[in-house]
């Protein structure tokens, strides 16, 4: 397997770990904090979001290079999933998941796209089922490890979220730059 798609896949795991912590960890502390409505309002206005707002938002990131949608949407994810987590005032709980939210909104869209474009042009759909692979550990991992973090100390668990977002946001900036160099 190429170098750029083994740190691509990588950082789609970290993030995506990162990310389903809205899943799990977030629920509790929000749920913990301010009851399981609140925390429901909060979906729903992710939910709103999305539907409002990906579809523009997509039209300008497809003229971009993929790296920097999935990049830049890593690090709104990971910003957005620590401060709706860490955070104790609703309204910057809620200002936490509007950041994941655009996260979510610039990076979901390219990284098919991505995928594609850094596997062999023979081998793309095995790359594509890689892919749902990779993000099928990393649905199952996260939340494991994030809930056996959050029983430990919430601050560690932050903590290792803004590592690992920091780490897959590098990684796709390298991916990028691995496959700018070898086309």
């Amino acid at each position: 397997m190429p170098l750029r798609l083994v740190v691509f896949y990588g950082s789609i795991i970290a993030v995506t770990a990162v990310y389903v912590q809205y899943n799990s960890t977030v629920a509790l502390g929000v749920s913990e904090l301010h009851g399981p409505s609140a925390y429901a309002f909060l979906l729903t206005l992710n939910g709103a979001l999305v539907i409002l707002c990906e579809m523009p938002l997509s039209g300008f990131t497809r003229r971009l290079p993929w790296w920097i949608p999935a990049s830049a949407g890593s690090a709104l994810m990971t910003v957005g999933i620590v401060v709706s987590g860490a955070a104790r005032p609703y309204p910057l709980i809620a200002a936490g998941v509007v950041l994941w939210t655009v996260g979510e909104m610039l990076f979901s869209p390219v990284v098919s796209s991505a995928t594609a474009t850094l596997a062999p042009p023979d081998r793309i759909g095995r790359y594509q089922g890689y892919l749902s692979t990779v993000q099928a550990v990393a649905f199952g991992l996260g939340p494991a490890a994030g809930t056996f973090l959050y029983g430990v100390d919430t601050t560690l668990l932050w903590l290792c979220c803004t590592a690992v977002g920091a780490l897959a946001c590098l990684g796709f900036l390298s991916a990028g730059r691995l496959a700018r160099r070898t086309a």
